[in-house]
């Protein structure tokens, strides 16, 4: 077999997935069942023969095991900790970010007067002091242990992170204590690059150059980050294999242009793919190119030429040893991106026109054509990954920018030179020659500067984005379904009859499903208590008091016709006056008059009321009254006032037929039928 660890590498990863979506008493059953099954399988010569089929078992019965051991031996004595509370030693490894409230950190446990609690047991950790807890420094404090989710695709990475606990604390005491771990060697080289771009290039633009080095976005405004969701572009700062490729090809291309030996360019490219996986914070996508990467360099150390899809199978195989890597959304987009490139990608290459010519001799018409057909084949690049990567994008999220092949194609060049330019900035300012540090700074500023340009003028296309429900899942099953048999039968007119297939299917069922939306209603749920109603091309907003509510409920106003109906704010005008400017509004609801109505918000009608009562239509109706907000459509009632509707809104909390749902951080759409019957779905929103 040619491709044997490919083999190995997805056949856990696929029975990962399985693992992390049912109960661990049925894995175990079917590990069981599965080991009779091999066990029998070694006495029959037809499956002895069979070397795939005898693999592929072993390697499932592999990973039912490795997931048994690390569920009953790490998940469980942790989740176990729910509700319990304990006098605790821990050090901070990183602080998350801040709220009006809170301040939350990752943090390690060193010792606890509960023996069930592990020793170095990661977590994160929730504190109400004011003053922020320094990184590697030691406190102690008594904490409350709760879990904030069993199931690893609802942890949105937690999981995947190993952290499967969190805790409050009142009051951290410092112990003034440093702790000395390699990663903090690390963590100190992360700031050193953060402080450096940031303060040699400075602005909007030595942030963006850190979020496109370091993966950190904690520095980049709410807006800005809007911006790149919006144009499809984000994976720009999501640190990939795109940036570890860029950044170590630097390195190693200097390395061979000062005729350094190639073993010691490799070995050093191997030591330099560590190191920015230990800057990054080995992150599932950056370890998947790691390995990746690794593998390659190892091979022209031993003169071995590597196989990129054998590669990506022993990084996927590697990374599984961790059962819960398979529910991390950027492991999942990294690796269906790298498969795409591997599999389709060279088959639509080859349908590209390309003859050599001599380059002595090309005419100025076949260098223009050239250049035509390398933006082609970006372009190609990026369908194969959007297209591979529908999947992952329907389990996690709720809509699909429709104009992400062409951003990347326009982008994509431009980012790619703003990463390499970050990293000599921050190279130049480590060696210390300050003439080149400046020019290097200059140039990385300027390229900075046009990508913000390029990426903001994407982002006021306006609505780009394409929203699907849970109904798109039994369509993209069927699609994937048409082109593995298609794939099977190895025939040029299948592969063309199962992409003809697949288009026909996505488009009707797009077109009916459109069809069958008129009439229902969407009601989305930001933050503490943003509304924002889509009903028959009505669109009503309500309750929008700070700017992550903003960003959100934009962004589900870009979606839905770019446009508001009724804008209705109490006496907070704030967030939706920079709304209103922002999107077309035609009526503004207001609870009392004042200037600033006059001056900060756009709108074609200003009323004030307050109270308010209006049926915009046979089945919608909205109250207002005094800041509190009801909303009546096909019967199904959703208000901020009344304890008794089927989903009441208050205090950052839901409370709905599933019982009770905290809004930290994330959205909540149901969808109303029109016999009053409703689904709810959890929207996780792109932060930072």
């Amino acid at each position: 077999m040619k491709r044997v660890f490919a083999l190995i590498g997805f056949t856990m990863a696929l029975t990962m997935l399985v693992a992390n979506l049912v109960d661990a008493y049925y894995i175990f059953i079917a590990s069981i069942g599965l080991t009779v099954i091999f066990a029998v399988s070694l006495f029959l010569p037809y499956f002895r023969r069979n070397k795939p089929f005898e693999i592929c078992l072993a390697t499932v019965i592999f990973a039912c095991f490795v997931f048994l051991i690390y569920h009953s031996s790490v998940v469980l004595p942790r989740l176990e900790l729910d509700e319990s509370e304990a006098d605790c030693r821990f050090y901070v490894i990183e602080h998350l970010g801040s709220s009006y409230t809170s301040n939350s950190y990752l943090a390690r446990i060193q010792c606890a007067n509960l023996e069930n609690i592990p020793k170095n047991m990661k977590l994160i950790i929730y504190t109400t002091v004011d003053t922020r807890l320094d990184e590697y420094n030691e406190y102690s404090g008594h904490l409350y242990f709760f879990t904030h989710c069993e199931r690893p695709f609802e942890s949105y990475g937690s999981f995947a992170d190993g952290v499967f606990i969190r805790a409050t604390v009142d009051d951290a005491q410092s112990l003034n204590e440093e702790v000395f771990t390699p990663f903090k060697v690390f963590s100190e080289l992360k700031n050193s690059i953060t402080d450096k771009l940031t303060y040699i290039i400075g602005g909007i633009q030595g942030r963006l150059s850190n979020a496109l080095i370091t993966g950190d976005t904690s520095l980049l405004s709410p807006e800005l980050k809007a911006a790149f969701k919006s144009a499809g572009v984000s994976h720009i700062m999501a640190v990939s294999g795109l940036h570890l490729s860029l950044i170590t090809g630097v390195l190693v291309f200097v390395l061979r242009k000062l005729r350094i030996n190639k073993k010691i360019s490799s070995t050093v490219g191997v030591g330099a793919v560590f190191v920015y996986m230990a800057v990054v914070g080995f992150s599932g996508s950056v370890v998947r190119a790691g390995i990746m990467m690794s593998v390659l360099f190892i091979g022209d150390l031993f003169s071995r030429r590597s196989d990129s899809l054998n590669s990506l199978g022993i990084a996927v195989f590697l990374m599984c040893f961790n059962p819960y890597a398979v529910s991390d959304v950027g492991m999942l987009f990294s690796v269906c991106a790298v498969l795409s490139l591997v599999t389709l990608y060279p088959l639509l290459m080859k349908r590209l026109p390309r003859t050599y010519v001599d380059p002595l001799f090309k005419t100025k018409k076949e260098r223009l054509r050239d250049r035509f057909l390398d933006l082609l084949s970006v372009f190609y690049a990026s369908v194969c990954i959007s297209v591979y990567c529908l999947p992952v994008t329907y389990m996690f999220y709720s809509s699909l920018c429709v104009i992400s092949p062409l951003s990347n194609l326009i982008v994509l060049p431009l980012g790619s030179v703003c990463v390499v330019l970050s990293f000599l900035t921050y190279f130049a300012s480590v060696v210390g020659i300050d003439f080149i540090t400046i020019g290097v700074a200059f140039l990385t500023k300027q390229a900075d500067t046009l990508l913000l340009r390029e990426v903001y003028t994407l982002s006021s296309l306006g609505n780009t984005s394409f929203s699907f429900d849970y109904r798109y899942g039994s369509v993209i099953a069927g699609v994937l379904m048409i082109i593995a048999v298609a794939f099977l039968i190895r025939r040029k007119t299948a592969l063309r009859l199962g992409a003809l297939l697949s288009a026909a299917i996505i488009l009707v069922c797009s077109i009916s499903f459109c069809i069958s939306d008129r009439d229902r209603a969407k009601i989305y749920v930001f933050g503490e208590n943003a509304v924002f109603v889509s009903y028959k091309n009505i669109n009503v907003v309500w309750g929008v008091d700070s700017a992550d509510e903003y960003y959100s409920v934009r962004s589900a106003v870009n979606s839905n016709g770019g446009y508001i109906d009724y804008l209705l704010c109490d006496n907070l005008l704030l967030y939706s006056s920079v709304l209103s400017n922002d999107v077309s509004v035609n009526t503004l609801i207001y609870d009392e008059f004042n200037d600033t109505i006059l001056l900060d918000a756009s709108h074609q009608s200003l009323e004030i009321h307050d109270f308010y009562n209006v049926k915009l239509c046979d089945d919608l109706e909205i109250y207002y009254n005094k800041g509190d907000f009801t909303v009546i459509v096909n019967g199904f009632v959703l208000s901020s006032e009344y304890d008794s509707a089927d989903v009441v809104v208050k205090f950052n909390k839901l409370c709905d037929g599933n019982g009770e749902i905290s809004l930290d951080g994330e959205g909540v759409c149901y969808t109303v039928n029109n016999d009053n019957t409703y689904s709810v779905r959890r929207l996780n929103e792109w932060q930072k």
